[in-house]
């Protein structure tokens, strides 16, 4: 095989979490043994140079955005370039690629049928099915630089700036700047958020923003903050909306609570400086919405996704959620994954032991890519942590959003985005009750915390190091497109696939205007209905090509259609 499939991918993050959780246990266990001396001069020296930025707000929050920007862009054009490889990357690629045409949806094509692909509507119009924040961001990059991957850059950064403001309302100046440092090491530079097309960052950004204003709205309310908070919120609503309204419960009674208690401002000034401004911004926002359903489904009450999962899928988003019956599928490829992929997942999960079974492994994915061996230090501290009483709502909002978790049928680390401000938050709490250990009159506690940051900076490298080293699946796509966009000429690439192709290396996947791009893929339908394909293109000038793969350690090599002069 070409590159590991999602399987793959999972076990490998698993035992990086397992080896940073090792690791972190042995820095630890080292600190206590070093000498009292050198260990203040070092601690002394950290606290210098973190203070010293901490002092300057304006920097300390835009640091962590500048130094994210530069290091992911590095880590994509002189390590490995991001190339989609994943069904859903491709979707948001098309969500792109409209929205950068200045167009809301597209019309369906006329020979549609041999376009359909996964996480694609094709009907009523040719879009993707995720809302459209991810692609708004690839977009803003296409259209800036002519790469959307410059959007992920730009959204990850924009991210990182927000949780280094997040940071500054709940913890004291340094330590805000220490939480900006551990996130910047774990997401901001070789993450698949910072590296990939499927998201994380941008609904990361939306959390940070809506969990970043609330202390500054609890203890002195103003428009600047209540309009920054709305701006979460609608982050969070075109991104990924049932996690982000789940996260955002606790928070949204917590401002009722403030209300109604008329505290630090009477009700009329409460009103008018944050419910106002916050509830003006979410009708526009739901204006929004429902002008992009209607345009892409019709209807401005559904969504894309819905569309979709009626169109395609035979398992419910949610275990408790029936079975779907969709319309006969045209292509195997797509039936292989609906049903031979996803439904078994799903039917596993409608048994009580193998649910209990699931359940922990999707906490763990809830936490591995942001956090991994990090969410120990809550663990082990989880009395002192509970203990402050702001740090309660980042709990209640991480607990919501791992019980919502559980409910998914499937579940991938970037479906917890929107609450990685508040595993951060407690990650920094506890990093802080590590921080004032003592034993035997010993702050071994402080160089630990450092040996903490260290170990991250340790991870931080072996991130990048893989980072240049994992997927090699749509390298070779891209090659083989390259290839094909040498000859003169635009072209047709008929792809018929074989019993033994993975549904995860697929191939037809097209631009928002197909007749406008260099290279068309269609799926093979036979050479009867392949007719009216190829003579529609033949008569647009375009040379046909067909592609067999069968074995996927085996690069294809399109050749031209046989039986056409």
């Amino acid at each position: 095989m070409l590159t590991p499939g999602p399987s793959d991918f999972q076990t490998w993050f698993d035992s990086f979490e397992q080896m940073e959780v090792g690791t972190l246990f042995a820095v630890a266990a080292a600190a206590a043994a070093v000498p009292v001396r050198f260990a203040a001069r070092v601690v002394r020296a950290f606290n210098r140079v973190m203070d010293a930025v901490a002092a300057r707000p304006l920097l300390a929050i835009a640091l962590p955005g500048l130094l994210s920007f530069v290091g992911a862009t590095a880590a994509g054009l002189f390590l490995r370039y991001p190339e989609p490889e994943i069904h859903d990357e491709w979707s948001y690629l098309l969500a792109a690629d409209t929205f950068a045409a200045g167009r809301l949806t597209n019309p369906p094509h006329p020979m549609w049928k041999h376009f359909e692909s996964f996480h694609i509507n094709q009907q009523p119009t040719y879009q993707s099915k995720y809302p459209p924040a991810q692609g708004l961001f690839l977009a803003l990059g296409q259209r800036a630089t002519g790469d959307p991957i410059v959007g992920v850059w730009f959204s990850t950064a924009l991210a990182m700036s927000a949780f280094a403001w997040m940071f500054r309302g709940w913890l004291p100046p340094r330590w805000a700047l220490w939480g900006s440092i551990i996130v910047f090491l774990r997401v901001g530079v070789s993450s698949y958020w910072a590296q990939g097309y499927w998201g994380g960052a941008v609904a990361a950004l939306g959390g940070a923003l809506v969990y970043g204003a609330y202390p500054r709205l609890r203890s002195a309310p103003t428009v600047r903050d209540s309009v920054l908070l709305a701006l979460g919120l609608v982050v969070l609503s075109n991104s990924r909306p049932f996690e982000g309204l789940v996260v955002s419960i606790p928070i949204a009674l917590a401002l009722g609570w403030q209300f109604l208690k008329a505290r630090p401002i009477p009700r009329p000034a409460w009103l008018a400086r944050v419910a106002a401004p916050v509830l003006l911004i979410l009708a526009a926002d739901a204006a929004w919405i429902m002008t992009y359903n209607k345009a892409v489904t019709g209807s401005a009450t559904t969504m894309p996704y819905f569309v979709h999962a009626k169109t395609y899928a035979r398992i419910s988003q949610w275990i408790f959620g029936g079975l779907n019956q969709p319309p006969p599928y045209r292509h195997e490829t797509m039936r292989r994954y609906y049903e031979g992929e996803e439904l078994p997942f799903y039917e596993r999960q409608q048994h009580l032991d193998e649910l209990l079974v699931e359940i922990p492994w999707k906490m763990v994915r809830a936490t591995n890519i942001p956090y991994a061996g990090l969410m120990v230090l809550p663990v082990v501290f989880a009395f002192g942590v509970w203990r402050r009483r702001r740090t309660r709502l980042a709990i209640a909002g991480f607990g919501a959003a791992l019980a919502a978790a559980s409910t998914l049928t499937i579940f991938m680390s970037h479906y917890g985005a929107p609450a990685a401000a508040c595993g951060f938050l407690i990650v920094m709490q506890g990093l802080r009750h590590l921080n004032a250990l003592k034993a035997r009159g010993r702050r071994f506690g402080r160089l630990a915390a450092l040996g903490v940051t260290l170990v991250t900076f340790c991870m931080f490298l072996y991130l990048v190091w893989a980072h240049s080293q994992v997927g090699a699946w749509g390298h070779i796509r891209a090659h083989v497109q390259e290839r094909i966009e040498e000859i003169q000429g635009d072209h047709l690439v008929v792809v018929r696939y074989g019993p033994r192709h993975s549904v995860h290396m697929e191939w037809v996947y097209n631009r928002a205007d197909i007749d406008a791009s260099r290279v068309a893929w269609a799926r093979d339908m036979g050479d009867e209905e392949n007719a009216e394909l190829i003579a529609y293109f033949l008569a647009r000038g375009r040379k046909i090509w067909l592609m067999e793969i069968d074995d996927d350690g085996v690069l294809p090599q399109p050749v031209p259609y046989p039986g056409l002069k």
